[in-house]
């Protein structure tokens, strides 16, 4: 009988320290993520960077300010927002057309 509660003992403590490693990985994955996210927020685009001197959809100077990009066939647009650039996604050739 000693022999069972000692087993049970043991599984409780093993397992209990299986969660901590796991709550431990969970939180060095999340700050991982956070200083991602915070490099990408740093980086600064510029109309040197793009293939396009205004933005299609707004007509914006691409050289006053860039919020987004997108590539397609093997260029880089720059976007001064995502909505811009979510309409540009849409018909991709239809605005490429317009400035040929």
């Amino acid at each position: 009988m000693k022999l069972f509660f000692i087993c049970m003992l043991a599984s409780g403590i093993l397992l209990s320290c299986n969660n901590k490693v796991k709550k431990a990985n969970d939180t060095a994955t999340q700050t991982e993520n956070s200083t991602s996210m915070q490099q990408a927020a740093s980086i600064h685009l510029d109309a040197s960077m793009v293939d396009n001197k205004k933005d299609f959809i707004c007509g914006m100077p691409t050289s006053a300010g860039i919020s987004d990009t997108s590539h397609y066939k093997g260029k880089v647009y720059g976007f001064c927002s995502p909505e811009c650039k979510a309409d540009f996604v849409k018909e991709p050739e239809k605005y490429l057309a317009e400035i040929k």
